[in-house]
Formats: structure tokens, C-alpha cells, sequence
């Protein structure tokens, strides 16, 4: 069986173009005849899922500070025992090349991905309104994490003739090879928002751009040169995927809403879901008329505000989800999916009428109203944790949204929050039965205690 192939594209700051470069690199790949897989480094959904789109593969996520080492590693074979076998691997990285959350764990950077899985980077340096000076940066980013290993460099934002030139021969001294001049004229245009792209239900990328993405990257990327740097990554098939079954639960049937408007989820959680026993099945809150038969409900992320007018005409489902939360069956929903539980969502002007299982309305505002990684502790008892074991949970995630709570009355609060430093960030989150809500996106591994209960869940909490 042929080796696969890997490579990790890191920047040299936020906004270099990573994303940009990973998709390009992966039209140009795929259109070459290869099965491409593709990875994520950091929190980030979207992103992997333009990945998917472009390769028809789940992109995992290898974030180590969420989902720890063992899970990077996890998924790095999830990835690679995806039929059919991958030519190569592709890992987007976040940030900076060296920035990540810092905590006694270390740092979940690029690099420290990089380090631990024993791969090279390409990395991308923007050479906007730099020279000779893009010399100095690129030693300092080679130089300092000697361990690390570099398939070459590529510098974006790079002008015309002139440019060019400059920066050859600006570079061509370096012990990492420049593979890539890549311009700022013609580059592809990729629709954003907040901190990143637009998800891919809103902007599917066409044939014409697929093209478009493949002949920039063939025109201004030394891609054969690439490919011939690149080391087989190591496919040991071990017993590390293998979560053991939940006691008791097998066969339980776990709903997970998954359509245009709650596109947030992480393709490694429901495989792991079955894998300790679990029948999962999939629903559509945009589409559907009601729901399947199930025993619990998780509504993900997403961007329900966009969907506003579709979700609150879809009487008979807020009705169906209503009433499943009223059966004293679980249901947890976070971000996107906290605030369709929700009485209403308070949009562009207007009241949107939501699923009413959580007595509480929200509003969307300007201005960002949180982002970071979140350490999550028991506040109380719930559907996702255990009366006796509330002081030792700890679970692991992120936290980003616009949308503000504009109601609440009293309920508990679900979580004690931290930040990736331990900091106290005061409590968060609601519970009103066997129905809770939160804003903080759990990771699948990071908080697998607590998706377990979920799982293993039985009875009513005041």
C-alpha cells in the first residue's frame, strides 16, 4: 500500500493567507489525480469545512490544547484510515507560526503541532511593502525552534516584476528553499466575516473557482518540488480510536442537528459517540418536519441569525424539539445551537421566535461579545455531568460568539468558567431540566467526560 505524504502550512502571522493557500494547494492537488486529506490546527470550524469540500473528506481538528496530544494523535489516524487512502496530508495551521494557547501543557502552536507529529512546514511569509527586510524574518522564524524541519518558503502579497526579483534574490542565501512567489493580483477571493471565512453551505465553492484556485497555485507554487521534500508519515493502525463502550448505553440513539444553519461540529465527535456505543443520527431544523426517533438531542453551533426566517417558519419543528425537551429527555445545545433553544433570537430589527426550551431570548449585537479557549467546570448538576463527581470534571473548548443573553431569569448556571491560563471568568451557561445551553463549543476529546454522561444520561435535574 502507497505511503502517504504531509505537510503542515504555518504563517507568519493571522491574515497571511493560510487558508487561502491550503484550499488553492488542495484544487491544484486534487485536480493532479491525488486524495487529498485535510486538518486543522486550532478551534476554527469553518475552515475545515472548506477542506471537506474541496477533498469529499472529513477535516479533523489537531488542536492540542483543546484535545490534548493524545488527541492530535488520534485524529491524525482518523485521517488517515479515512477510505480511501490518502496521497497526501494537509495541515492548516493557526496564527502565527508559533502562537497558541500557553498554558503548564505548553503551547498549542503550529509549531509545537509541527514538533510533536514530526513534520515539515511550508511556511508563508507576507511580503507586503518588505524587501531585503523579509530576509531578516525568515531566519528568525527558521532559526527559532532549531528542531523544526522546513519543506521551503513561500511569500504572499508579493507585487509585480520588480517585487519578485527583490525578493529572490533577497532570499536565495536561506537553507529553506522559496518555492512559491505568490501574488496579490489575481489571487482568489475568499468571502469572510468576523474572523474568518463564510461557512461553506453560504458560499460553495464553484467548479469556475476551483480552477481559478488550481491554476494560481500551479502558476506561482514549485509544486513537484514540494512534493519531492515531503516525508511518508508514519500509519501505525493502534488501539487508540477504540473508546470502550458506554456501560449500559449501548444502542442509545444521540440526534445531532446538522444542517446549513448548525454547521459547527467536529467530524471526530460523533465517531466517537458510536464508538462507545451510540447510534447516531442526523437532523435538519431548516429542512425536516419533525424529529427521528431519538434519546438525546444536541444542537451544535452555528449561524441560526442567518437562518432566522426559515427556522421560525418551521412551526412543526420547533414544536417537535419543544416537546422532546418537555419528555424529561436530554438536549443540549451550544453557541448557534444554545440560542435556538431559545424563546426568540432579536435579529437586524426583529424578534425571531426560537424553540422556547430555554426560557431566555438573546440579541446579536456589533461587537464581539467573547472569543478565547474556555476550561468549563460543573456549576451543577446536568445531563453532561455526574452529582458525584462534579469537583474533579474539567472539560475544554472555545468560546466565540456576537450574541448576547437579553432575558434570563433565574436558573442555574451550567458552568464555572476559565480561560487557557486558569484565569476565572465567572459562570456561564443554563440549565431548566434536562435541557442545557451553553456558548462554549465543548472539544470532542477535551471534554469527553462530560459528552459521555451526556451519553450515559438518566433522570431530571431540578
Amino acid at each position: 500500500m502507497h505511503a502517504t505524504k504531509a505537510l503542515i502550512i504555518a504563517g507568519t502571522r493571522s491574515g497571511c493567507g493560510k487558508t487561502t493557500v491550503t484550499l488553492a494547494l488542495i484544487a491544484a492537488l486534487v485536480r493532479r489525480g491525488l486524495v487529498v486529506q485535510g486538518c486543522k490546527i486550532g478551534p476554527d470550524f469553518i475552515d475545515p469545512a472548506h477542506h471537506q469540500t474541496l477533498t469529499t473528506r472529513p477535516s479533523y481538528n489537531l488542536d492540542a490544547w483543546m484535545n490534548s496530544t493524545r488527541g492530535v494523535a488520534d485524529n491524525v489516524m482518523r485521517a488517515l484510515l479515512h477510505p480511501p487512502k490518502p496521497d497526501i496530508l494537509l495541515i492548516e495551521g493557526v496564527m502565527g507560526l508559533f502562537d497558541g494557547a500557553h498554558d503548564s501543557d505548553g503551547n498549542a502552536s503550529t509549531a509545537e503541532a509541527a514538533r510533536l507529529l514530526k513534520l515539515p512546514v511550508l511556511l508563508l511569509l507576507d511580503a507586503h511593502g518588505m524587501a531585503q527586510s523579509v530576509t531578516a524574518m525568515a531566519q528568525g522564524y527558521i532559526s527559532h525552534m532549531p528542531e523544526l524541519a522546513f519543506a521551503g518558503i513561500a511569500c504572499t502579497q508579493v507585487g509585480g516584476c520588480g517585487h519578485q526579483s527583490m525578493l529572490r534574490e533577497a532570499l536565495h542565501t536561506l537553507p529553506v528553499p522559496l518555492l512559491g512567489l505568490l501574488p496579490k493580483k489575481d489571487a482568489p477571493q475568499l468571502a469572510s466575516r468576523h474572523l474568518g471565512l463564510v461557512s461553506a453551505h453560504e458560499a460553495p465553492c464553484s467548479a469556475a473557482q476551483r480552477a481559478h484556485m488550481a491554476d494560481w497555485m500551479e502558476s506561482h507554487l514549485d509544486i513537484d518540488a514540494l512534493l519531492a521534500l515531503l516525508p511518508d508519515i508514519e500509519t501505525h493502525c493502534q488501539d487508540a480510536l477504540c473508546r470502550g463502550k458506554a456501560s449500559g448505553m449501548v444502542g442509545t440513539r444521540f440526534l445531532i442537528a446538522h444542517d446549513a444553519a448548525f454547521c459547527f461540529l467536529y467530524p471526530e465527535l460523533p465517531q466517537l459517540l458510536e464508538e462507545a456505543g451510540a447510534r447516531c443520527a442526523f437532523f435538519s431544523p431548516l429542512e425536516d418536519a419533525g424529529l427521528p426517533e431519538g434519546d438525546i438531542i444536541y444542537v451544535p453551533g452555528g449561524y441560526p441569525e442567518l437562518f432566522a426566517e426559515r427556522l421560525t417558519a418551521n412551526v412543526s419543528m420547533r414544536e417537535a424539539l419543544h416537546a422532546f425537551s418537555r419528555s424529561e429527555k436530554p438536549v443540549y445545545g451550544e453557541g448557534g445551537g444554545y440560542m435556538y433553544l431559545m424563546e426568540e433570537i432579536q435579529f437586524a430589527g426583529k424578534n425571531w421566535p426560537m424553540t422556547g426550551c430555554l426560557p431566555l431570548r438573546c440579541r446579536l449585537e456589533g461587537e464581539r461579545a467573547a472569543l478565547g479557549y474556555r476550561e468549563v467546570r460543573p456549576a451543577c448538576a446536568s445531563p453532561l455531568t455526574r452529582q458525584n463527581a462534579m469537583d474533579t470534571l474539567i472539560g475544554r473548548g472555545h468560546e466565540f460568539h456576537y450574541a448576547r443573553i437579553a432575558h434570563r431569569p433565574q436558573l442555574p448556571d451550567l458552568w464555572r468558567l476559565a480561560d487557557c491560563r486558569g484565569r476565572s471568568l465567572g459562570s456561564e451557561g443554563t440549565l431548566a431540566g434536562n435541557t442545557a445551553g451553553s456558548w462554549i463549543h465543548l472539544a470532542p476529546y477535551g471534554a469527553w467526560p462530560l459528552w459521555l454522561n451526556l451519553l450515559q444520561h438518566s433522570g431530571v435535574y431540578p
